[in-house]
C-alpha cells in the first residue's frame, strides 16, 4: 500500500473490496513483475452472480495503467464478450475458479513499451453475459500493483467491514518481505511480530462505534501502513424529519442542509461523501421516519458543491434521484475532450466511491432571466422543431444552438422540442435511456447554458418543450439500483417504483410503475421543477400508453393510465396553466378523445403524408386526419423515429 506518515493513520481510506473476491499468488503483484500470475476468484462474494454456476465462465480483463485518465479507465480490455481461451477461468470446485496471466503482465496484456501497471481490472461472465461476478454494488473488481520493495496490507479482510455487535473478525495481514509487524486499533498495539511476513488477530466487537485498524511493517527506518475502517452501526433513531422537509435536497440556509431519502423496507442508510472522506461514520447514519430517511448537515461552506451518496444496507450505494448535478465516473472526462462544453466541471472523486455521485450547493447563484414574461405562441399555429442537440450542430452544445437560433426563426419557427436533456447513460444518445431526471445532462453544457438557450428562444418568440421519458430507466437510476435482482439482472420484486417485469408490450429498459405514489409524487415534482426553474413551456410525454399496470389495454380505454396522465397534466398546469402537454399515446379510440377533452394533445403520424406530398404523390397525401373532432393533434412530417422527407424527396420523387 502507499507508505503514510504516523501523524496520519487517523484518515480513512476508501478500500475497493477485491481481496474476499479475488486472491492472488503471488499475494503482492508488483509493477516491476515479470512471472505467470494466478487469480483465484469466488463466486460466493461481490455481486454473487456466478454463485453455483457450472457452465464456463470468462473474464473480461483490463488494467489500470500509467496511460489512464482516471483510475477507472480501463486500458487493453479485449472486446466484450470475447470467449478466447486465454480469458477462461478454470473451476476449482466449491465455487472457486481460476485464471492463469500467462507469461506474464505485459505479454497477456499486450502492453506498450514504458506503461505501467497501476491495478488489474476484472468482471467475470458466463459465455453469453447473462450472469456477472462483479464487486458489491455491482462495482468493477480492482486488485493493485503495487510498488517492488516493503509493502504491508490487510488480507483477510481486504475491505471496509459494516457489522453487527457480536461479530469476530479473523484479521490477518501481510507483508511482502520479513518485517516488524502491527496491527493497531485507534492507535493501540493489539499484537506485533519482530520478524514475519503475516500476522493473525481474532477481535470481537462487543460495542457499537466506528473503529480504525492499522497494519505497519518496518524493515530498518522505512514503515509503510495499511488501513482498515470498521462500522459497527447504532440503533436506527426513529425521529420525525423536520417540518416542511421533502424527499431530496432542502436548502435551510446557506450552510445548512436537510437530506430525505425515500427509501421504503431498508435496516440503514448512511451519508458519505467529501465531508466525511467517503467513510461510513456513525455520525452520518440518516435517522428514520417511517419510510423515509433523513439528515441535517450545517457548517457547510455558501457556494461550494459538495458531492455525495447514500450508503444502504451497508452495500447500495446511490446518487440522490433530486439531485441537479451528476458526476459519472465512465463519461465525465471526454465531456471537454475536443472542446470546453462544460467549464470547472467538478472532478468525480476517483478512488474514494463507485457508481454516479449526487451533488448539493447551498447560495447557489441566480440565473438573470432576460424574458420574465414569455408569452406562449397560440397552440393551434405552432411550427415545432424536434431538435437533438448533439446532431444540431458540429460543436454540438448548447452555445452552438443558440446561433443558429435566427436560422429557425427565418424558417418559421415557433417552438423547439428537445430531445431528452434529463441526465442519461452516456454522453452520446438519443436520451431515452434516462438515469436522473433533475439533472440536465452535462453533454450539451452547462445548467446556466440550458437557461441560456431557453432565454435565447424566449427573446425570438420560440417556446421550448422537452421531451420527458418516464415510461422507464436505465439500471443506474437509483430507483433501480437501490432494489435491483442481479441475478435476473432487473428490478426487484419488491422494487416499489419499478416492475421486474413490465406489465404492457410497449416497454424498454426498466418499466416504472405508474400506480404506486412515490413515483406519482416524484414525477410531479420533475414536472413542476423545469418550469419553474428553467422556464420550458411544455412537455412531449413519451410512450404514454406505458403508464399503467394493467396488461393488454394497448389500444383500449384503460381507465388508471386516463387517472395517471390526469394527475401528471393537472400537475403542470397547477404552476403554467397554459402549458403544452403532448403525449405519444397512439391508443385510438374514446380514451384519446376523452385526454384531448383535457387539454392535452396527441402526437399523429403524417410523416408519409408528408414525405409522398414532397415526393409529388397524390396517393396517400391525405392531410385530412388532423381535422377529426375533438382531438387535439400534434400532425409530425418528421420525428427522430422516421427518415426525414426530403431525403425521400431527393432520392425518389
Amino acid at each position: 500500500m502507499k507508505k503514510f506518515l504516523f501523524t496520519f493513520l487517523i484518515l480513512f481510506f476508501y478500500l475497493v473490496g477485491w481481496g474476499q473476491i479475488i486472491t492472488t499468488n503471488p499475494t503482492f503483484i508488483t509493477k516491476d513483475y515479470v512471472g505467470e500470475i494466478e487469480i483465484i476468484y469466488d463466486a460466493t462474494q461481490g455481486t454473487a452472480g456466478l454463485k453455483n454456476y457450472t457452465g464456463d465462465v470468462y473474464a473480461h480483463t483490463g488494467v489500470i495503467t500509467s496511460a489512464s485518465t482516471s483510475p477507472s479507465d480501463w486500458k487493453h480490455a479485449p472486446t466484450w464478450l470475447d470467449n478466447s481461451p486465454k480469458y477462461k477461468l478454470t473451476s476449482l470446485g466449491s465455487n472457486k475458479w481460476k485464471l492463469l496471466i500467462t507469461p506474464n503482465m505485459t505479454g497477456y496484456y499486450n502492453l506498450n513499451a514504458g506503461e505501467v501497471v497501476q491495478k488489474l481490472a476484472f468482471v467475470f461472465r458466463n459465455a453469453t453475459c447473462t450472469l456477472q461476478g462483479k464487486d458489491v454494488g455491482g462495482a468493477d473488481i480492482f486488485v493493485p500493483v503495487y510498488d517492488s520493495g516493503l509493502n504491508v496490507a490487510f488480507t483477510s479482510p481486504v475491505s471496509n467491514q459494516f457489522i453487527s455487535v457480536g461479530t469476530v473478525i479473523n484479521f490477518t495481514v501481510s507483508s511482502s518481505v520479513s518485517a516488524e509487524l502491527k496491527l493497531m486499533l485507534n492507535n493501540n498495539i493489539l499484537t506485533s511480530q519482530s520478524s514475519a511476513t503475516s500476522l493473525t488477530y481474532s477481535y470481537s466487537f462487543t460495542n457499537t462505534g466506528d473503529y480504525t485498524f492499522v497494519a505497519s511493517a518496518k524493515v530498518g527506518n522505512n514503515t509503510v501502513y495499511d488501513t482498515l475502517q470498521v462500522c459497527v452501526p447504532e440503533p436506527v433513531a426513529n425521529q420525525a424529519r423536520p417540518a416542511n422537509t421533502k424527499p431530496g435536497i432542502n436548502y435551510i440556509d446557506n450552510t445548512t442542509v436537510t437530506l430525505v431519502l425515500h427509501a421504503p423496507n431498508k435496516n440503514n442508510v448512511f451519508l458519505i461523501g467529501e465531508f466525511n472522506d467517503w467513510s461510513q461514520l456513525n455520525a452520518y447514519q440518516l435517522k428514520k421516519d417511517g419510510e423515509y430517511w433523513w439528515i441535517t448537515l450545517t457548517g457547510l461552506t455558501p457556494g461550494k458543491i459538495y458531492a455525495y451518496q447514500y450508503l444502504v444496507d451497508g452495500t447500495i450505494r446511490s446518487s440522490d434521484p433530486y439531485t441537479e448535478l451528476v458526476l459519472d465516473p465512465w463519461n465525465d472526462k471526454w465531456i471537454n475532450e475536443y472542446r470546453t462544453i462544460y467549464p470547472n466541471l467538478k472532478p468525480y472523486p476517483e478512488g474514494k466511491t463507485e457508481g454516479l455521485v449526487a451533488t448539493f450547493q447551498t447560495a447557489k447563484p441566480d440565473y438573470n432571466w432576460e424574458i420574465t414574461n414569455f408569452s406562449m405562441p397560440a397552440k393551434e399555429n405552432l411550427v415545432i422543431y424536434e431538435m437533438l442537440l448533439r446532431d444540431f450542430t458540429t460543436e454540438k452544445s448548447l452555445q452552438a444552438a443558440i446561433g443558429k437560433l435566427d436560422y429557425l426563426k427565418n424558417l418559421g419557427i415557433t417552438a423547439v422540442e428537445l430531445m431528452p436533456i434529463h441526465e442519461f447513460d452516456g454522453n452520446n444518445s438519443w436520451g431515452y435511456n434516462p438515469n436522473h431526471y433533475f439533472a440536465p445532462d452535462k453533454a450539451y453544457g452547462t445548467p446556466e447554458m440550458y437557461k441560456k438557450f431557453i432565454d435565447e428562444c424566449h427573446k425570438r418568440g420560440m417556446a421550448v418543450i422537452l421531451d420527458m421519458v418516464f415510461n422507464q430507466a436505465s439500471g443506474i437510476c437509483p430507483f433501480a439500483l437501490l432494489y435491483w435482482d442481479s441475478t435476473n439482472n432487473r428490478p426487484a420484486a419488491n422494487n416499489p417504483w419499478m416492475n421486474p417485469v413490465a406489465p404492457h408490450q410497449f416497454s424498454v429498459l426498466n418499466d416504472f410503475n405508474h400506480s404506486y405514489s412515490g413515483t406519482k409524487e416524484y414525477f410531479k415534482r420533475v414536472l413542476q421543477y423545469w418550469i419553474t426553474e428553467y422556464k420550458v413551456d411544455g412537455y412531449r410525454m413519451d410512450l404514454t400508453k406505458g403508464f399503467t399496470q394493467n396488461s393488454g389495454t394497448e389500444s383500449t380505454w384503460d381507465q388508471t393510465r386516463i387517472n395517471n396522465l390526469k394527475d401528471y397534466y393537472y400537475a403542470v398546469t397547477d404552476v403554467k396553466p397554459d402549458a403544452l402537454f403532448i403525449l405519444e399515446h397512439f391508443v385510438g379510440g374514446s380514451e384519446e378523445d376523452y385526454l384531448a377533452a383535457q387539454g392535452m394533445y396527441l402526437w399523429r403520424n403524417l410523416n408519409n403524408a408528408y414525405s409522398q406530398a414532397a415526393m409529388g404523390f397524390q396517393s396517400s397525401s391525405d392531410f385530412s386526419g388532423m381535422s377529426t373532432s375533438p382531438r387535439r393533434w400534434v400532425g409530425y412530417a418528421e420525428s427522430h423515429d422516421e427518415e426525414r422527407n426530403f431525403y425521400k424527396a431527393k432520392a425518389f420523387g
